[in-house]
């Protein structure tokens, strides 16, 4: 085989998983397709199991990604022996992903690990793919364990890749809008393929957030291109990863309008940020099957919301909470422990805040991924960290505080992440 798109672990790494499809992956695939690429998506992450640890377990287990990082974990030696059956020439090793940069999907240092183990095994060329990748490729080049850095999304210089096998930083080029991701080589079998792009990029510039520093500009795929998308995924619910899902009303209607044109009636799941939502865009949304949205709203104290350069206000949350449930569309809020501003006060005050305003879910994250590419130490950093909270000098008691708002667990069954 030439080569194998490996999306390394990260939930694994602590006992758990991850079954969905690593979305920019499955577009490397399309693009290596079109180029007669032989090759594999083998996702480390799936496992089949329809049980999730929950967040809190992940939060006690953190010693274990703590072991991995440093280079312990009999999960990396069990996914070099499986990439090696491939026997690949080239092994792409993704991290994160630069399409869903605001998720922490993955730890840089662990996927470093996991190449020394596949060098280890036999791999002759190794490179690393993903926004950490992006954001810091000296660094990542420095490490001496890959042949080469791929920055960016996913572009057409992926197949020159592996053809030619290139030294150093290699930008991957701008991602084509006229492709979908490749789901027919995703090793092993039984991944959820359930999430579908609408646009890549985004708008705003929220500072916890790595999409804008990745693919800077906001741009959309055509509504005829995502209604052939999710025509052809398998049956059941569907997540929209776009940043911010009803960003521009015109464009929201023209994809409601092909979708009804070409009879596709699906049940969606969606990102939003507070601004957007007004009575017109709830309506397109309910009319076309939204069922849920998820509402960034992360802190309600005024220093940390200037802090993450939210660009929002308390009413403006609160009003766009009305109009959700109004329209009948279930409401998830994203909420963020620690950060610049933090404090026992702040963290209360939106615990209180949220729970008055009685969601049918929450996501609870703590803020990490802050200091990527910006020449400090974010070794240690991931979305269900201690360590994170020690350095704003949150108690972890908070955490399980929040995630007592987590009471509608069939709301969460929409999103198909661990919880």
């Amino acid at each position: 085989m030439d080569a194998v798109l490996l999306n390394t672990g990260y939930f694994r790494l602590v006992g758990s998983h991850n079954d969905r499809m690593p979305l920019s992956m499955c577009y490397l695939s399309t693009l290596l397709d079109r180029a007669g690429v032989d090759h594999a998506v083998f996702n480390s992450e799936f496992t089949g199991a329809k049980t999730y640890w929950s967040w809190q377990h992940l939060f006690e287990a953190f010693h274990l990604l703590k072991l991995a990082i440093d280079g312990d974990s009999p999960v990396f030696r069990q996914v070099a022996e499986q990439v090696v059956d491939f026997a690949p020439e080239v092994v792409i090793v993704g991290c994160g992903d630069p399409l869903l940069a605001s998720v922490g999907l993955g730890n840089p240092h662990a996927a470093a690990q996991q190449a020394k183990v596949l060098r280890r095994a036999g791999v002759r060329h190794l490179y690393f793919f993903g926004p950490y990748a992006t954001l810091d490729p000296q660094r990542w080049l420095a490490e001496g364990v890959f042949d080469g850095i791929l920055t960016g999304s996913p572009g057409p210089r992926i197949a020159d890749v592996v053809r030619s096998r290139p030294k150093g930083i290699v930008p991957l080029g701008t991602m084509p809008l006229d492709i979908l991701p490749g789901i027919d080589r995703l090793e092993p079998r039984g991944q959820r393929c359930d999430v579908v792009l609408g646009s890549v990029g985004c708008a705003w510039r929220c500072s916890f957030c790595l999409t804008p520093r990745i693919e800077g500009a906001f741009r959309y795929f055509s509504a005829q291109t995502v209604a052939h998308d999710i025509a052809r995924r398998p049956a059941g619910r569907l997540y929209f990863g776009d940043m911010v899902f009803a960003a521009n009303a015109t464009r929201l209607r023209a994809l409601a309008d092909e979708l009804e044109r070409s009879g596709i009636r699906r049940d969606f799941i969606c990102e939003n940020r507070a601004d957007v939502l007004d009575d017109e865009r709830c309506a397109i949304m309910r009319g076309m099957g939204v069922r849920a949205t998820k509402i960034g709203i992360e802190s309600i104290d005024p220093t940390q919301l200037r802090a993450m350069n939210k660009r929002l206000t308390i009413p403006a949350m609160e009003r766009a909470i009305e109009r959700v449930r109004r329209h009948d569309i279930q409401v998830i809020l994203y909420l963020m422990l620690g950060g610049p501003g933090a404090s026992e006060e702040s963290t209360q005050a939106t615990f209180e805040w949220a729970r008055n305003q009685d969601p049918d879910y929450v996501v609870v994250s703590t803020w990490s991924d802050d200091d990527v590419g910006r020449g400090h130490a974010f070794k240690y950093d991931a979305h269900f960290s201690p360590e994170c909270l020690r350095k704003y000098d949150i108690s972890a008691d908070w955490l399980k505080r929040y995630l007592t708002l987590q009471r509608n667990r069939d709301v969460s069954k929409l999103d198909n992440v661990i919880v």
